[in-house]
């Protein structure tokens, strides 16, 4: 039988709650690591520059984007304070909390203020 965990989300239009489950599947996993030894030294090569090429787009977004970036330092050093023992139901708590936009607000306050 194969260990499965489910990611989908659920939100409910009355109080706004989502999480988050994730289908795994072992099995399917195990198959995409005997694929990708089973590729040729170029095919690996363009792999890499692929995830290079898209590590740079990532940070050049995130260069253009800065408040998107210092939400997501906020959201971790928030999530590495705390230590839920649940991240994916303290995410979706997280970025569904009403006083969201004003929290997030005080925090970039805090940090232009110091």
């Amino acid at each position: 039988m194969k260990n499965k965990k489910i990611y989908f989300c659920v939100v409910s239009e009355i109080n706004e709650h989502i999480s988050f489950e994730k289908i795994q599947d072992h099995e399917k996993e195990e198959k995409k690591k005997i694929f990708l030894f089973n590729l040729s030294d170029n095919q690996k090569k363009q792999i890499e520059n692929l995830k290079i090429n898209k590590i740079i787009q990532n940070e050049m977004y995130l260069k253009k984007n800065k408040i998107l970036k210092y939400i997501i330092h906020i959201f971790i050093s928030d999530i590495l304070k705390e230590k839920p023992n649940d991240v994916y139901d303290y995410a979706s708590n997280y970025f569904t909390q009403p006083q969201f936009k004003m929290y997030i607000l005080e925090k970039l306050k805090l940090r232009i203020n110091k």
